[in-house]
């Protein structure tokens, strides 16, 4: 059956016009969606730098505890102290001395103790050995310090790279 020449230009124009249509809903769907992935991208960019800034407040605070405990530890009356092994010369008076300087060094780590008990978990009275937990808080936040730096690099480099490859995305899809 062949069609009158008005009616299949007609019908040619309205193929075209349909397409042409179904193009530019295509190109919007696509800019709603890259819009809504740079949106969520932004989101979580976001959420990733308040995450970071909470940690390296985490870390500072750390730091800061970390500081203040090794100046106790290192004030004047701990650092004069001397341990002396006793020999057989040993006075009475070298004795008082050392019974002293250890006193000044136990009345530290319980001003530490009570100050943060948090750091003596399992304690005794035992003075070494809360000097010893107190040595390993120390070591265990400066690993916590590496790791948690570590864990804020690779977030921002997985960031930077989602956002990279967004733009790339976008790009692509404009040409």
């Amino acid at each position: 059956m062949k069609f009158p020449p008005n009616l299949e230009l007609n019908q040619l124009a309205l193929i075209a016009l349909n397409s042409l249509s179904n193009q530019h809903l295509i190109d919007e769907a696509k800019q709603l969606y890259d819009e809504t992935v740079i949106r969520a991208l932004k989101q979580e960019y976001e959420l990733i730098n308040n995450e970071k800034d909470n940690l390296i407040q985490q870390i500072d605070f750390e730091r800061s505890q970390s500081e203040e405990l090794i100046k106790k530890l290192s004030s004047p009356e701990i650092e004069q102290v001397k341990y002396e092994f006793p020999l057989a010369e040993n006075t009475d008076d070298q004795q008082q001395i050392n019974d002293n300087d250890f006193e000044i060094i136990k009345d530290k780590i319980d001003q530490i103790v009570d100050e943060r008990p948090e750091l003596f978990p399992d304690s005794t009275d035992d003075t070494i050995e809360r000097l010893d937990q107190l040595i390993s808080a120390i070591e265990n936040q400066a690993a916590q310090i590496d790791l948690l730096k570590n864990e804020l690099n690779i977030s921002a480099t997985k960031l930077l790279e989602e956002r990279n490859q967004a733009q790339d995305k976008k790009s692509k899809d404009e040409e």
